[in-house]
């Protein structure tokens, strides 16, 4: 694709949580255009807490070669000593304007309007189907261990499990992850987040999975995670030498609070940055209490007492607008 005009090899890496360019390679496209680069807002890290380099952050524009003048921007980090001239991770896979889809079978990346963009495996190796090996019960509203076979594997070797929720059985989740495979077979960690029992059956396809060498995983993180998580570099001048505002000392949720004035929305987030760390980022994100570093599990007697039931307390016709914007 189109990177400023210029044509640049991107890696899509499904694997990171967040998007960046290479600082070389932003010196070399940012001399012959308009962009600026900011102060970074977050820093970066990798697997095993290996710090990443963040420089800045810029504002890149992309662009179909048949179509080098209809363009789309993307925030993109520049970082230093990453290896790769840029990479595109799940904040741009999951964008919804413009609408990004991947479609890893058909080995093509569609952009809004745009023509295809061509994707292809330098190893050869396309996404090997994950399934289950034996049949399995998955309790309800449980974590449990499932015994899976990966195809296209031989001996001993390492992958990485692609985040899926199988159309087959709603409810069950299974998290990125990275595995050992011996002779196609390995173990795999699963959710159900259903209130019934899930059987899966042999053969049953629950997600794909990638060689371990194909993927960076490099993970965004606040800017105030230890400073031995990453390391932040001053920022690129602009052109025209003007004051840059400094970064938020943390990265807030997404919360509308442009209906409060600027003084309860001054005090809100406030509270949003003292108490960002009880916040959930995610579906995964659930949190676990420890005592003494094991996990603290209570158990609520209930006897035979039969499971309450209480049917749904419908809204009103005329309230459900109010409904909408309250939530």
């Amino acid at each position: 694709m189109l990177l400023f005009g210029k044509p640049v090899s991107v890696l899509i890496d499904t694997g990171a949580e967040t998007s960046f360019i290479d600082v070389n390679t932003t010196f070399k496209l940012h001399a012959e255009s308009d962009a600026d680069v900011d102060r970074p807002t977050v820093g970066l890290s990798a697997v095993g807490q290996t710090g990443v380099s963040v420089v800045g952050e810029i504002t890149a524009k992309f662009s179909h070669p048949s179509l080098p003048k209809k363009v789309f921007p993307h925030r993109l980090t520049v970082t230093e000593d990453s290896g790769y001239e840029a990479v595109l991770g799940q904040d741009f896979l999951k964008l919804l304007d413009p609408v990004v889809q991947y479609h890893y079978r058909e080995d093509r990346l569609d952009v809004a309007d745009l023509s295809s963009f061509e994707v292809w495996y330098e190893d050869g190796r396309k996404p090997m189907r994950v399934s289950a090996f034996t049949r399995t019960k998955v309790p309800k509203r449980a974590r449990a261990l499932v015994r899976v076979q990966v195809e296209g594997t031989e001996g001993e070797e390492t992958v990485i499990l692609r985040r899926n929720y199988p159309r087959r059985f709603p409810g069950l989740a299974i998290p990125d992850q990275v595995i050992d495979v011996k002779a196609g077979v390995a173990t795999v960690e699963v959710m159900n987040i259903a209130t019934n029992l899930i059987r899966l059956g042999p053969n049953s396809l629950l997600t794909f999975a990638e060689p371990f060498s194909r993927v960076s995983s490099v993970a965004a993180v606040t800017t105030n995670a230890p400073a031995s998580a990453y390391t932040q570099q001053p920022p690129i001048p602009k052109k025209e030498d003007s004051p840059v505002p400094a970064p938020p000392s943390q990265k807030l949720l997404p919360v509308d609070l442009s209906h409060l004035s600027c003084e309860l929305r001054e005090k809100y987030e406030g509270v949003l940055q003292e108490y960002s760390d009880l916040w959930s980022h995610s579906r995964f994100d659930i949190g676990e209490l420890r005592v003494d570093g094991k996990p603290f599990e209570v158990t609520i007697p209930t006897g035979d007492s039969p499971p309450i039931r209480w049917n749904q307390d419908r809204i009103p016709y005329h309230q459900r607008e109010h409904v909408k914007k309250e939530l």
